[in-house]
């Protein structure tokens, strides 16, 4: 069932985004490691020549990386889990792959309750995941 949350009258509204330091780092640590490989093996080469001018440094690469970089960035900025729960139910959006609301009536709820999980292994991962035990949504 597809209705709109009620914002205004919520009893419980939160936003999650993918901003934890280690992927933060994963993403912008993989491409400088890979424009200073690409920069030794240039010095390697300009050595074996005697001259760095002649190098070759590929600044194509280096561009294509920092492009994918910053763009993989911008999609893990952009990604949100929306949990709004209010008189109508339970309602979630993992946007930008959800685009609408899933809403979930409380006839459709048999339990509600605070519980830890670890996404990993009861799910095998993030996101809109299928387990053992059901529908997570997790970020």
């Amino acid at each position: 069932m597809r209705e709109k949350p009620d914002k205004i009258n919520a009893y419980f509204e939160e936003i999650q985004n993918f901003d934890q330091l280690w992927l933060k780092l994963l993403v912008f640590l993989t491409p400088v490691m890979l424009v200073l490989i690409n920069i030794v093996l240039a010095m390697k080469e300009s050595i074996s020549i005697l001259n760095f001018k002649d190098a070759l440094i590929d600044y194509r690469m280096i561009l294509t990386i920092a492009g994918i970089s910053a763009l993989s960035y911008l999609v893990l900025r952009l990604i949100k889990l929306e949990t709004i729960i209010d008189k109508n139910g339970l309602h979630v959006r993992f946007f930008p792959a959800q685009r609408k609301y899933r809403t979930y009536t409380k006839s459709e709820i048999a339990e509600f309750y605070k519980r830890e999980y670890n996404s990993l292994t009861e799910y095998g991962g993030w996101g809109i995941r299928y387990g053992r035990n059901g529908r997570a949504y997790n970020v």
